[in-house]
């Protein structure tokens, strides 16, 4: 479930099992803490994403969730269609700042962070103890602005191991 904090953040509630650093910048090895709920907030523009505490709404990390952005921009430059597309995102919906997170939610496991980067129209998953992307899927399109899982193999790829609950 998601809910508007501002112009450029929404709110993921999740419960992870996840043991998350207290410190700031880069991902960090998990800790041996007991699992507890937290959320991920999306810092759409700035391309990051605070972990944060469910219960005390304590920020317990940030994650960089655009560490290839090098390369996707080189990408992008390299081809007008995408650009024109690119450039179009940031001035019309993105009110002149790139979208860098839109959805984002953890496996069962709470070893990854799936996220939708619209201004780059991909999907990724971002190990959690490393800050390393581990997968991507490139969107059909020009912009990836939701995500749902669907299908055994979607489940298989993101590290999910039983149906969803209805």
């Amino acid at each position: 479930m998601a809910s508007a904090i501002g112009p450029n953040m929404t709110v993921f509630a999740v419960a992870a099992t996840l043991g998350v650093a207290a410190s700031e910048g880069t991902a960090a090895a998990p800790t041996t803490a007991a699992p507890r709920s937290v959320m991920y907030v999306g810092n759409n523009w700035d391309g990051t994403a605070d972990v944060v505490d469910a219960r005390t709404f304590r920020k317990l990390h940030r994650i960089n969730i655009i560490p290839d952005k090098d390369e996707r921009l080189a990408e992008i430059y390299s081809n007008p269609e995408r650009l024109a597309y690119f450039l179009a995102i940031r001035q019309q919906i993105g009110e002149g700042h790139d979208q860098y997170v839109d959805d984002m939610f953890s496996t069962h496991d709470g070893r990854l962070v799936a996220v939708s980067r619209p201004s780059f129209a991909d999907v990724v998953g971002i190990e959690l103890a490393t800050g390393r992307i581990v997968w991507r899927f490139q969107a059909h399109g020009q912009r990836a602005d939701h995500m749902a899982i669907a299908g055994r193999q979607a489940r298989a790829g993101l590290g999910l191991d039983r149906e969803p609950r209805r």
